[in-house]
């Protein structure tokens, strides 16, 4: 009897540790599940944050490559009238160097005139000189 009675004893205490680890065993399976779903929350909140932010990422490069090529197309805007300002003053470049030189062909023609002129008034002077001496000799022949 005194074996059934410890037989028993050590029984009821077996079952009361089984019970008392069953119990701590399920409480910290429900702390490893809640810490599981936790995480698991987390890392899922997390996750869609960081898609959020790939996204705004994305969305920022389309617009920096959208302003790129706004500024890009500013660019070849200028580049084309800068282009076409330096035509224009090519052009003016060869009408001032034509007008240069019409201006110093007619320098030309106006020294040629002067000389002209030189040449007529000697000529003028030598007439005149002649004229004199003829009116000299007709003033000296009528008297």
């Amino acid at each position: 009897m005194k074996q059934l009675l410890q037989a028993t004893v050590k029984k009821m205490s077996l079952e009361f540790v089984y019970q008392a680890v069953d119990e701590r065993t399920r409480d910290i399976q429900t702390r490893i599940d809640r810490l599981d779903h936790d995480t698991t929350s987390r890392f899922n909140h997390l996750d869609q944050r960081f898609n959020r932010m790939e996204d705004d990422v994305r969305e920022i490069r389309v617009e920096i490559n959208r302003r790129f090529e706004v500024v890009d197309h500013k660019f070849e805007a200028l580049d084309q009238k800068f282009a076409a300002i330096d035509q224009r003053f090519a052009s003016m470049e060869q009408k001032f160097s034509s007008i240069d030189q019409k201006f110093a062909a007619l320098d030309q023609k106006f020294a040629a005139i002067d000389q002209k002129f030189a040449a007529m008034d000697q000529k003028f002077d030598m007439i005149n000189a002649r004229l004199d001496q003829i009116f000299t000799l007709l003033l000296n022949h009528r008297q």
